[in-house]
């Protein structure tokens, strides 16, 4: 079993498991010790999957769903969409590219491939409504990475 899936294993079971260093706390039901040490022994792999959830942009916390919390959704990891719906505006560059810097930061591989963005989506993190707005925002993000690669560019030479 990946470790992922034992965190989706874990939750489902009604643990909460909470990276601390370099110590996990997990705390739930007496009755599910027996996975509470399998995610304990396997920490080294579990906590890079529980701090590569945390926004990019600093926070100590991600809002994890909470409506007042721009660009997080249910797994902490910003979406441009998430509080565009009630303005009905499309995001901007520069919220497209911090959404990319969130899900690079997760494990995302991101590139242009042939003048089209490329996403692999590491498991969990293609959730439907940030598919939803991959594909909404194509052309956005088909501008930033070009911009992107000019950068690089530009540096290069």
């Amino acid at each position: 079993m990946s470790a992922q899936e034992l965190l989706d294993r874990a939750k489902n079971a009604g643990l909460s498991v909470e990276p601390i260093g370099d110590r996990l706390r997990v705390r739930g039901p007496r009755d599910e010790r027996k996975l509470a040490q399998l995610l304990i022994d396997r920490k080294a792999e579990i906590i890079p999957l529980l701090t590569a959830t945390k926004p990019c942009c600093g926070a100590t916390e991600c809002g994890d769903g909470d409506e007042t919390s721009p660009f997080s959704d249910e797994t902490g990891v910003s979406s441009p969409a998430v509080n565009q719906t009630q303005k009905n505006e499309p995001p901007t560059p520069d919220q497209i590219q911090f959404w990319l810097d969130c899900l690079r930061e997760t494990g995302c591989e991101i590139a242009l491939v042939d003048g089209a963005p490329w996403i692999r989506w590491p498991a969990g993190i293609a959730t439907p409504g940030r598919l939803r707005d991959w594909q909404a925002n194509l052309d956005t993000i088909t501008a930033v990475l070009e911009s992107e690669k000019g950068e690089i560019d530009r540096r290069r030479s």
